[in-house]
């Protein structure tokens, strides 16, 4: 890099900046100074505007992504939420508005952007939906009134740059903050300890409407959390039968996959989906040279016994 280049910054011994856009020349040479710098210090996360950099440190990084990590960033993404809430540009650029504050660039902050844009839009769909007037036909919504609600993080790089593990720390993310949120929930609608609703004037129908009602949520929660740890638990059976281990990798997804979350207004996990595509099947019948071929077929004969090994 060059002496003009601004490489101050508050993360890091190195003094580089976290987000590249603060670089005075944005040229490959000062990028590649800043992330190698900051990857000698163990900073493998660097924003690049609403884009993060992520560089697989082929290591363990204690305290990463554990709990208190997490809560850290849950804990920012609620203030930011609270302060930003009637500003339109408070999520926008994912990261730009995570990257101001004291936490450093990580997977945990996009995720949780792109969680938290959800919840607004939503929020704000419920405010502009148009209100149903008797004796006439409810309107179609105008463009300019339509709320973009979905949300898309597109996880892309080269074989053994860390996809897999990235998506694996972002669903885990997400899995945890519904979970977060479906419990606030159910806590905000738990009456106040000594506290007592006047029921006298209430019908006998309404007590069993509202027990129905909080059976009804009691069950979509548990449903919630089953659903997120389905998703969690459906990483390995995925990685058996398309992953496999190559040059570079011995890891490597040898497939695409798109993961669909659906999401209650609430914020709780009630659905997911998981589609693969181009699959490499010609690595069934070939595997070049340092290579090998599915996981599966490995697992199969470490499992299997000696009279069935003689068997196949």
């Amino acid at each position: 890099a060059s002496e003009d280049d601004d490489l101050s910054g508050e993360n890091g011994a190195s003094n580089t900046p976290s987000d590249l856009i603060h670089l005075t020349h944005l040229h490959e040479p000062s990028v590649v100074y800043c992330l190698r710098k900051r990857y000698e210090e163990n900073m493998i996360y660097t924003n690049t505007g609403p884009i993060l950099l992520a560089l697989n440190p082929f290591k363990e990084l204690p305290g990463l992504y554990d709990d208190r990590t997490m809560e850290h960033y849950w804990a920012r993404g609620e203030q930011v939420s609270l302060q930003h809430a009637d500003d339109d540009q408070s999520t926008q650029g994912g990261t730009n508005t995570l990257a101001n504050n004291d936490l450093p660039p990580h997977i945990y902050a996009m995720a949780d952007a792109a969680f938290r844009q959800m919840m607004r839009g939503m929020e704000l769909k419920r405010t502009t939906m148009p209100s149903v007037q008797e004796d006439t036909d409810v309107s179609t919504p105008s463009p300019s009134q339509e709320v973009m609600v979905d949300q898309a993080v597109l996880v892309s790089g080269e074989s053994g740059a860390g996809k897999t593990v990235a998506t694996k720390h972002i669903m885990a993310y997400l899995a945890t903050l519904s979970q977060r949120k479906a419990a606030f929930q159910k806590r905000r609608r738990a009456p106040s300890p000594g506290r007592r609703e006047s029921s006298t004037n209430l019908p006998r129908r309404s007590h069993k409407t509202s027990s129905i009602r909080r059976m009804s949520r009691a069950m979509s929660w548990k449903a919630g959390a089953q659903i997120e740890e389905r998703i969690l638990q459906s990483n390995p059976i995925l990685e058996s039968f398309g992953n496999a281990r190559t040059v570079r990798n011995d890891n490597s997804s040898r497939f695409g996959k798109f993961i669909e979350l659906q999401f209650k207004q609430t914020g709780s996990l009630i659905s997911a989906k998981i589609d693969t595509y181009l699959l490499e099947t010609v690595r069934l019948i070939y595997q070049a040279q340092g290579e090998r071929n599915f996981h599966i077929f490995y697992e199969l004969l470490a499992a299997a016994t000696k009279p069935e090994r003689a068997m196949f």
